[in-house]
Protein backbone atom coordinates (compact mmCIF):
# COMPACT_ATOMS: atom_id res chain seq x y z
CA UNK A 1 0.00 0.00 0.00
CA UNK A 2 1.62 3.69 -1.05
CA UNK A 3 1.80 6.52 1.22
CA UNK A 4 -1.21 8.30 -0.26
CA UNK A 5 -3.19 5.33 0.07
CA UNK A 6 -2.39 5.05 3.65
CA UNK A 7 -3.37 9.26 3.99
CA UNK A 8 -6.42 8.52 2.13
CA UNK A 9 -7.54 6.11 4.53
CA UNK A 10 -6.80 8.25 7.06
CA UNK A 11 -8.43 11.21 6.19
CA UNK A 12 -11.54 8.60 5.95
CA UNK A 13 -11.26 6.74 9.53
CA UNK A 14 -11.08 11.16 10.54
CA UNK A 15 -14.45 11.60 8.75
CA UNK A 16 -12.75 14.32 6.65
CA UNK A 17 -14.25 12.36 3.60
CA UNK A 18 -15.08 8.55 2.41
CA UNK A 19 -12.19 6.60 0.48
CA UNK A 20 -12.82 3.67 -1.70
CA UNK A 21 -9.54 1.58 -1.84
CA UNK A 22 -11.41 0.42 -5.23
CA UNK A 23 -11.45 3.56 -6.22
CA UNK A 24 -14.97 4.09 -7.57
CA UNK A 25 -16.82 5.50 -5.32
CA UNK A 26 -16.50 8.05 -1.72
CA UNK A 27 -15.10 11.33 -2.42
CA UNK A 28 -11.35 10.76 -1.66
CA UNK A 29 -9.02 9.76 -4.71
CA UNK A 30 -5.74 8.86 -5.51
CA UNK A 31 -3.90 10.71 -8.68
CA UNK A 32 -6.55 11.96 -10.04
CA UNK A 33 -10.08 14.56 -9.46
CA UNK A 34 -12.92 12.77 -11.37
CA UNK A 35 -15.75 15.57 -12.03
CA UNK A 36 -18.15 14.11 -9.38
CA UNK A 37 -18.78 14.39 -6.55
CA UNK A 38 -18.71 18.17 -6.40
CA UNK A 39 -16.56 17.82 -2.76
CA UNK A 40 -14.01 15.49 -3.56
CA UNK A 41 -9.88 15.13 -2.02
CA UNK A 42 -7.27 13.67 -4.03
CA UNK A 43 -4.05 12.96 -3.25
CA UNK A 44 -1.27 12.97 -5.41
CA UNK A 45 2.54 11.55 -4.83
CA UNK A 46 4.37 14.53 -6.60
CA UNK A 47 8.47 12.88 -6.00
CA UNK A 48 10.36 14.58 -3.04
CA UNK A 49 13.38 16.36 -2.04
CA UNK A 50 17.16 15.97 -2.04
CA UNK A 51 17.05 12.99 0.43
CA UNK A 52 20.54 13.37 2.64
CA UNK A 53 21.89 9.38 2.65
CA UNK A 54 23.05 9.80 6.18
CA UNK A 55 19.44 9.71 7.39
CA UNK A 56 17.04 6.30 7.76
CA UNK A 57 14.09 8.62 5.95
CA UNK A 58 13.20 9.89 2.89
CA UNK A 59 11.26 12.56 2.45
CA UNK A 60 8.34 12.35 -0.05
CA UNK A 61 6.25 15.17 -1.56
CA UNK A 62 2.08 14.84 -1.47
CA UNK A 63 -0.20 17.18 -2.59
CA UNK A 64 -3.72 17.38 -1.50
CA UNK A 65 -6.21 19.08 -4.26
CA UNK A 66 -9.89 19.96 -2.45
CA UNK A 67 -12.65 20.72 -4.63
CA UNK A 68 -15.40 21.71 -3.43
CA UNK A 69 -18.65 23.78 -4.65
CA UNK A 70 -19.75 27.18 -6.02
CA UNK A 71 -19.32 28.39 -2.98
CA UNK A 72 -15.49 29.17 -1.92
CA UNK A 73 -16.49 28.39 1.79
CA UNK A 74 -17.39 25.01 1.17
CA UNK A 75 -13.96 23.21 -0.37
CA UNK A 76 -12.15 25.44 2.31
CA UNK A 77 -13.57 24.16 5.47
CA UNK A 78 -13.02 20.78 4.08
CA UNK A 79 -9.36 21.84 3.13
CA UNK A 80 -8.48 22.97 6.61
CA UNK A 81 -10.05 20.05 8.15
CA UNK A 82 -7.38 17.89 5.93
CA UNK A 83 -4.50 20.45 6.83
CA UNK A 84 -5.47 20.00 10.56
CA UNK A 85 -4.82 16.61 10.60
CA UNK A 86 -1.87 16.21 8.44
CA UNK A 87 0.40 19.23 9.37
CA UNK A 88 2.13 18.16 12.43
CA UNK A 89 1.11 14.14 12.07
CA UNK A 90 4.12 12.11 12.86
CA UNK A 91 5.94 9.35 15.02
CA UNK A 92 3.12 6.95 14.09
CA UNK A 93 1.45 5.48 11.21
CA UNK A 94 -1.63 6.35 9.58
CA UNK A 95 -2.88 3.16 9.20
CA UNK A 96 -1.79 0.20 12.09
CA UNK A 97 1.16 -1.88 10.24
CA UNK A 98 1.90 1.25 7.67
CA UNK A 99 4.47 3.06 6.83
CA UNK A 100 6.22 4.98 9.59
CA UNK A 101 5.35 8.53 9.47
CA UNK A 102 8.37 10.67 10.97
CA UNK A 103 6.75 13.75 10.08
CA UNK A 104 4.47 15.22 8.01
CA UNK A 105 4.75 18.92 7.49
CA UNK A 106 2.41 21.54 5.53
CA UNK A 107 4.63 24.18 3.51
CA UNK A 108 1.64 26.33 4.41
CA UNK A 109 -2.22 26.53 4.80
CA UNK A 110 -4.36 25.46 2.20
CA UNK A 111 -4.13 28.07 -0.88
CA UNK A 112 -6.86 28.49 -3.50
CA UNK A 113 -6.33 27.32 -6.99
CA UNK A 114 -9.33 29.49 -8.09
CA UNK A 115 -12.83 27.61 -9.91
CA UNK A 116 -12.53 24.81 -12.35
CA UNK A 117 -14.93 24.33 -15.63
CA UNK A 118 -18.18 24.26 -13.55
CA UNK A 119 -17.28 27.13 -11.13
CA UNK A 120 -16.07 24.49 -8.36
CA UNK A 121 -13.59 26.02 -5.67
CA UNK A 122 -10.43 24.15 -5.91
CA UNK A 123 -7.71 24.62 -2.99
CA UNK A 124 -4.13 22.62 -2.55
CA UNK A 125 -1.85 21.49 0.30
CA UNK A 126 1.34 20.66 -0.03
CA UNK A 127 3.28 18.41 1.92
CA UNK A 128 6.80 16.92 2.79
CA UNK A 129 6.82 14.07 4.45
CA UNK A 130 9.43 11.93 6.42
CA UNK A 131 8.58 8.47 6.28
CA UNK A 132 11.04 5.45 7.70
CA UNK A 133 12.78 3.24 5.55
CA UNK A 134 12.04 -0.19 7.10
CA UNK A 135 14.31 -2.45 4.46
CA UNK A 136 17.37 0.23 4.21
CA UNK A 137 19.43 0.27 7.15
CA UNK A 138 22.25 3.62 6.79
CA UNK A 139 24.95 3.47 9.38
Amino acid sequence: MSIVDEMAQYLHNQGVGIFDPAGVGGNIFIGKLPQDPDEAIVLTQTGGVLNDIKHSYDTISVQVRVRGTQDPRTGLVIAESAYNYLHGFGSSTFMGGGTWVVSCTALGPPGSIGVDENGRYEYTINLHIEVWLKTIHRE
